[in-house]
């Protein structure tokens, strides 16, 4: 897990002083950041599939609501039925989404619009992490470690 939290942070500093990168290239970064957490978490923590399969539509539901700011998708989470799911190791993952999610919002506003883009790239990165850490993509991993970093294996 030491990898995941190295990622994000990597991601936080890298927006830091980035503010002449339009919104859409903002969004791309932090949806990529996000599915590379998430699909890294996965596949070394299985385990952490179920709960972040239960978080990732109600993440997505906050997204296209109005304001959707980290407190109200961190609401919206723990008032939900996911908290049966919980594994240490998923919590790690969201958490660390959700950092990435608060430090975009923080470094380039936090009026609803902004807000409004930045979920959705939350949302995108939670699908497309989980799209990419199938159970199939583990296999593939454990039969043939090469396929995931040097770091990672």
């Amino acid at each position: 897990m030491k990898i995941i939290y190295c990622l994000f942070a990597a991601v936080v500093l890298a927006f830091t002083g980035c503010k002449n990168i339009t919104p859409a290239t903002q969004r791309i970064i932090e949806t990529q950041a996000v599915a590379t957490g998430v699909e890294l978490g996965v596949l070394k923590a299985p385990t952490a599939r179920p709960y972040l399969e239960a978080v990732t539509p109600i993440v997505c539901a906050e997204a296209a609501g109005t304001n959707p700011s980290p407190a109200m998708i961190v609401a919206a989470i723990e008032a939900s039925g996911a908290a049966n799911l919980k594994t240490p190791e998923a919590v790690i993952i969201v958490n660390g989404a959700l950092g990435i999610y608060a430090a975009v919002v923080s470094q380039f506003g936090t009026n609803s619009a902004t807000m409004q883009n930045y979920a959705g790239g939350l949302c995108d990165g939670l699908t497309q992490g989980l799209a990419f850490s199938t159970p199939t993509a583990a296999r593939r991993a454990e039969r043939n470690p090469k396929t995931l970093s040097p770091h990672v294996q």
